[in-house]
């Protein structure tokens, strides 16, 4: 777009105009395609993306009895300011709250009202609209996830089909799966961006990404059981979980999900066995450094990150995480342990763990925690590098498990209050 210093008054009333009708920011510069995405139909139909990561936070806060008044003022005080209305009634959980949840976050209230055009002062407004929300509730958690998901060996299966009929039923079961790849993604109070065939594109709120991950794996089982029946190895599907920042470039969070993608297919892994059919997670924290997990279908890895969900939720302290990562550092690397020494030295390392659990506290009864209690294993027979990959490996599941513990939704007071 032109300057508006060279053109005459009227022009640059129109040039101010245009920019706030379709949100672009000082500074911020277009393609042609950018341009065309943005303008394209109506700017509400664009979802932000710090709206996939407060969607459940939303829900959770507008159940209580006291969110009905508290959010009818901030609505209005959004449509008085010019806040861009969402308008995507095909998504239910956009209705929640249809406008930008970025004014949640306390450092977004100025650039908000900025490019809605508000004279407001930004202070002074979200004091008066937001906060009587925040004080009740716990602070909304800024990160989501781009979900990447892909058929495994999907080429094999096609070659084994010789029948058009059989092509057919299998190119019909593919686009059941597409379908319902939408209202999978909807119902997870995510956002779907592209759907065909075995591939899955989206951008989930962090509670519920992996609920979703496990439902678009068990249905694309159960289309392609039906696709090929008689068939013993039937494709899977592999499912990435790129966990970002809502303020981060997409390209950025696409490049992260498209990473978590491949760490599930685990080309670079030996035994193919273990490649593929699998959910890979990558969390790009911005306070610190990357975090990767992955495991087969198989193993139920949904179900076990749950699991330490909850555990850092109710039962296992940070703090004891945190203090075996430091005490682990200490422990000589695997390969300066000669084998004479291996069993002694896996010894050591599991009576350490088991000493720093045993005095996290756990509740009224006082019990020392175990680490079968946390999901840890520890069989010293197997020697010390099986102990020390063993403890590696469940403190890094950890140190996931809390990024999904931290973005619940809690309320902090009753809804009565």
């Amino acid at each position: 777009m032109a300057d508006p210093g060279v053109l005459d008054a009227e022009k640059a009333k129109e040039y101010q105009e245009k920019k706030q009708q379709y949100r672009i920011a000082d500074g911020e510069h277009l393609d042609a395609i950018g341009l065309i995405k943005r303008t394209g139909g109506t700017p509400g139909q664009f979802v932000p993306l710090a709206n996939v990561a407060l969607a459940e936070w939303i829900a959770v806060a507008k159940q209580a009895e006291i969110a009905t008044q508290k959010f009818n003022v901030l609505e209005d005080a959004c449509q008085r300011a010019g806040v861009e209305r969402i308008v995507r009634d095909d998504i239910l959980w956009t209705t929640y709250f249809p406008y930008d949840a970025q004014v949640f976050f306390k450092d977004r209230w100025q650039p908000i009202l900025k490019e809605a055009g508000c004279s407001d002062k930004h202070h002074e407004w979200g004091k008066s609209n937001v906060i009587p929300i925040l004080k009740w509730m716990n602070d909304p958690d800024p990160y989501l996830a781009c979900l990447v998901a892909d058929g495994d060996r999907m080429g094999d299966a096609l070659n084994k089909i010789g029948d058009p009929e059989e092509h057919q039923l299998f190119s019909n079961k593919l686009s059941n799966f597409a379908t319902s790849a939408r209202q999978i993604v909807h119902e997870h109070y995510g956002l779907l961006i592209y759907s065909g065939g075995d591939d899955v594109l989206a951008f989930v709120c962090l509670t519920k990404a992996l609920a979703c991950a496990q439902a678009l794996r068990d249905k694309f089982e159960e289309c392609m059981t039906e696709a090929l029946p008689g068939v013993e190895v039937l494709p899977t599907l592999s499912v990435g979980l790129g966990v970002g920042h809502t303020l981060a470039d997409m390209r950025e969070l696409l490049t992260l999900g498209r990473r978590a993608e491949q760490l599930a297919k685990g080309k670079e892994i030996p035994d193919e066995t273990k490649q593929r059919n699998a959910l890979a997670i990558i969390v790009d924290k911005r306070s610190g450094q990357q975090r990767y997990w992955r495991q087969q279908w198989h193993h139920n890895p949904v179900q076990c990150l749950q699991e330490d969900v909850n555990r850092l939720s109710k039962q296992l302290p940070m703090t004891k995480v945190h203090e075996i990562i430091k005490n682990l550092q200490h422990f000589p690397p695997v390969t300066n342990i000669s084998a004479t020494d291996a069993s002694a030295w896996a010894d050591i390392l599991a009576k350490d763990v088991t000493r720093t659990l045993a005095r996290a506290e756990t509740g009224q009864n006082q019990v020392p925690l175990q680490p079968a209690d946390v999901g840890l294993q520890l069989d010293t027979s197997q020697g010390y590098g099986s102990v020390y990959q063993d403890v590696q490996e469940w403190l890094q599941r950890m140190m996931v498990a809390r990024v999904f513990a931290q973005a619940i939704p809690k309320p902090k007071r009753s809804d009565r209050e």
